[in-house]
């Protein structure tokens, strides 16, 4: 990677508060297997066929789980280990067609979102004008349902018709009222909230370093 990333300490304190809690949250697996149902008391054939297909998808998802909770496992084992570092560089392999891929399996910068959470760059600009405008519309785009796809206006106006939840979001992660986690990419969604609030709340919101990749689509 041309830019040196570093651990964004106060993600990965979320998502290690998740963790140690059981899981299950912004996307994260359970630590512990889901319950198989229980046989219906019936002998209505149809209601016995939904509880086998029912178990039976219960039984994939438990089956699936213990390399989904390794997954997770070795993605924080790094990231802990790299969080005081000031900042570090990915190497890459590149394709045919010219695209770059980290060549790290675990925690690279496209993998999942609570890897790109968890991750910013080291070296931080100020925000400027059409950075805190940018930062609003990145927000809106990481909430998702649709929200993404308003015009920059719209997602600029989304972002300030919830600047409460959003300061609620940033101040108190899980304890509050939990507004991030029902964005489509919750991690990204909760990093940017941190660094909006923080921005906002500053004496100059335009002269406010931040560490936030916004995304682009390059054409």
């Amino acid at each position: 990677c041309s830019s040196d990333l570093r651990v964004n300490n106060k993600i990965l304190s979320v998502v290690d508060e998740i963790w140690a809690s059981g899981g299950g949250l912004a996307g994260l697996v359970g630590r512990d297997d889901v319950p198989l149902p229980e046989k219906p008391d019936t002998e209505d054939q149809s209601e016995v066929v939904k509880w086998k297909w029912k178990v039976r998808s219960v039984m994939k998802e438990n089956r699936e789980r213990p390399s989904q909770r390794c997954d997770v496992e070795l993605k924080l084992a790094v990231a802990r280990t790299m969080k005081d570092e000031e900042g570090f560089f990915y190497p890459h392999n590149v394709d045919f067609r010219g695209r770059a891929y980290p060549m790290h399996p675990y925690l690279n910068h496209v993998d999942s979102d609570m890897c790109r959470g968890i991750l910013e760059f080291a070296e931080g600009r100020p925000l400027g004008r059409s950075g805190l405008q940018w930062l609003k519309i990145h927000l809106s785009k990481l909430y998702g349902h649709d929200v993404n796809k308003w015009s920059h206006e719209g997602r600029l106006a989304f972002a300030e018709n919830n600047l409460g939840d959003i300061f609620d979001s940033a101040d108190k992660p899980l304890e509050g009222r939990r507004w991030w986690l029902k964005a489509e990419y919750p991690f990204q969604c909760l990093a940017v909230c941190i660094d909006l609030a923080a921005a906002l709340r500053s004496p100059t919101p335009e002269a406010f370093i931040s560490h936030i990749p916004v995304h682009q689509v390059c054409i």
